[in-house]
């Protein structure tokens, strides 16, 4: 029998604040206990237009293992606030990949 997929009827399409919609999506979550794996799987049936375009290339990765810390830090920085071009430019030159962080993972800072 297929697990019940937890509903999030609010919608991110990426066109909208992240950080609005991440602050909402995060209440309910708590509120209704969701674990890592629920809450992972709620947040993608959430995504739509750019959101869900910009993720189709994890969902290979995240059907065996679905991490919502990694997919909500991979969204957060995909359509956070973004920083003034000047700034961006100067830690992009001084960014290193950290000891601990994966290839994918650094690739995805930068």
């Amino acid at each position: 029998m297929a697990k019940r997929v937890p509903r999030f009827t609010e919608k991110y399409d990426g066109t909208t604040s992240w950080a609005a919609f991440l602050r909402l999506f995060e209440f309910n979550a708590e509120r209704l206990g969701w674990n890592e794996v629920e809450s992972s799987w709620a947040l993608l049936n959430s995504l739509t237009g750019r959101a869900a375009a910009a993720v189709s290339s994890l969902l290979e990765d995240l059907q065996t293992k679905p991490q919502y810390s990694f997919l909500r830090r991979w969204l957060q920085n995909r359509f956070g606030t973004k920083t003034n071009p000047r700034v961006a430019r100067m830690e992009l030159f001084q960014r290193q990949q950290g000891l601990d962080e994966s290839l994918e993972d650094f690739a995805i800072a930068l």
